[in-house]
């Protein structure tokens, strides 16, 4: 799965691997949306790495390739 973040950090970014974990349903001002759970590594070159969850809006997430 991958997780297109370039609607949060701007274009020019490529998708994201990521493993999903889990999905919810949350009420918003628009209505109910669906997040998932998703897992990612951070980091690399003069950085440590690290592993993040983070919950995403599902209009972000799509099947990896």
């Amino acid at each position: 799965m991958h997780w297109d973040h370039r609607g949060s950090t701007g274009p020019g970014r490529p998708a994201m691997p990521a493993i999903l974990l889990e999905w919810r349903r949350v009420d918003t001002t628009q209505g109910e949306v669906w997040e998932g759970l998703v897992a990612f590594a951070r980091g690399g070159g003069e950085h440590a790495w690290a592993l993040e969850m983070r919950w995403v809006r599902a209009a972000y997430l799509r099947p990896g390739r």
